[in-house]
């Protein structure tokens, strides 16, 4: 049952973000039309145009920026070891050291998990009932819970990202999961070289989706085959600062490499937020997922019993149909 109470107020403190934006997070907006809701149901994600002021993204960048670059050499070890495992990544005392174990290798991105936990303003982004109330429309529930937030930086050089499925890779049994994909740089258009996200649309109905792929990051999958000629090559062209993505957890998607005459990176910040009352997996859960984003559940999948209610203080409650 869902209680108004669990939901923690916002910060007006929140440091680096004007009071005026702040309280204007701790509001719902109107969320979104029916018409975006049945788009999101049949294809899998949406956009949502001018969600936020371009001023309002621009304060927010200037937090976020200032936090990945206290945390960016666990992000460079956190790549090393998708590539070397656990106790080469223990090994990197330095970003040098990452950057010549990974010389030669192609990675996509760096990412920074859960900088709510650490940041005051982030988590005023992250817990918005502005954002949680389109999730749940998006879902067609009546309240949703935080589960992580990452934010991706990709460099100029960098590769493409890896057709992939969120709910791979996260620990929960359910299908009620969507990630909030909000640049915090205006992205170009594809065709000029941008490298916003892709999708497969139509894929998050696909009903074996868990089995026809073991681990979603490993192997080549045929998807025009699965799915249809030119099914791999959905986009929403140039975002905006404002603009922001919406990708259902079992959506098949990916991105392009970014350009490397490019002069800053790609900067995006990912909020996942999944149905309150959905349930852990149980206890093959290890052996069913892969373990990518582990660093964001560590802390607080232990406390939960497998196949129990996925209800945690850092699975905070950011909206409810009462709010």
């Amino acid at each position: 049952t869902l209680q108004e109470h669990e939901i923690a107020p916002l910060s007006e403190d929140a440091s680096g973000l004007p009071r005026q934006l702040v309280q204007q997070l701790n509001c719902p907006s109107e969320g979104v039309s029916l018409a975006t809701q049945l788009e999101f149901s049949r294809n899998g994600h949406v956009c949502t145009r001018g969600l936020f002021h371009a001023s309002e993204i621009s304060s927010i960048r200037d937090v976020v920026e200032a936090v990945v670059a206290e945390s960016e050499l666990q992000a460079w070890q956190w790549t090393v070891r998708s590539f070397f495992g656990e106790e080469m990544a223990r090994q990197m005392e330095d970003v040098y050291d990452c950057e010549e174990v990974l010389d030669g290798i192609p990675v996509a991105f760096l990412q920074h998990f859960n900088l709510w936990r650490r940041s005051a303003a982030v988590r005023c982004l992250t817990h918005s009932p502005r954002l949680g109330k389109v999730a749940a429309q998006l879902l067609g529930v009546s309240g949703t819970r935080l589960y992580q937030d990452s934010v991706f930086v990709k460099r100029p050089g960098d590769s493409s990202t890896r057709w992939h499925a969120d709910l791979h890779m996260a620990p929960f049994d359910t299908n009620d999961m969507v990630t909030c994909w909000l640049p915090l740089r205006s992205v170009p258009a594809q065709v000029d070289g941008g490298s916003g996200l892709t999708f497969v649309s139509g894929s998050h109905r696909d009903v074996a989706m868990s089995f026809w792929r073991q681990n979603p990051q490993l192997g080549v999958v045929n998807l025009e085959e699965r799915y249809g000629e030119g099914a791999a090559g959905d986009h929403h062209g140039a975002l905006d600062l404002g603009d922001a993505t919406w990708h259902h957890g079992w959506i098949v998607h990916g991105a392009p490499r970014q350009k490397d005459n490019d002069t800053v990176p790609r900067m995006a910040i990912a909020i996942a937020y999944i149905a309150d009352g959905v349930r852990i997996r149980g206890d093959d859960t290890e052996a069913k997922m892969d373990d990518e984003d582990r660093r964001s559940y560590e802390a607080w999948l232990s406390d939960l019993k497998p196949g129990g209610i996925a209800k945690h203080e850092l699975l905070p409650l950011v909206y409810s149909g009462c709010n």
